[in-house]
């Protein structure tokens, strides 16, 4: 038997996940500010990737091999500066979010590609 048809029975109304008032404040706001973070997280380590400053571009490049470091290295930085961009001023987040997924599930070739080392 069906929750929904428990309650009819029984007169009683589904009461819900209690939250507080708090929360329920803050929710409309959770996911923006989420978004807005994640992007600017993403302008800050592409621009250090983009300046050469950045303490994982060898990672990268150890990572790619088959690529020449001075190309893949601020290539990357620019998808994710990019990428960061539209995600803090959310522009084309259709395209923006499932390139933003595979780019960090493709941080996960680190393991795959450099195992020996970790």
């Amino acid at each position: 038997m069906s929750i929904e048809r428990v309650l009819r029975r029984s007169g009683g109304r589904d009461p819900g996940p209690s939250r507080p008032p708090e929360a329920e404040l803050l929710a409309p706001f959770a996911l923006p500010v989420l978004r807005i973070l994640m992007g600017l997280v993403f302008v800050w380590f592409g621009a250090l990737k983009v300046a050469g400053t950045s303490p994982v571009g060898d990672l990268v490049a150890r990572t790619l091999p088959w690529i020449d470091r001075d190309i893949v290295v601020p290539a990357l930085g620019t998808v994710e500066v990019l990428l960061g961009v539209g995600l803090v001023l959310g522009l084309g987040l259709r395209l923006v979010l499932p390139i933003a997924a595979a780019h960090l599930a493709g941080t996960f070739l680190t393991f795959v590609m450099r195992s020996e080392e970790h």
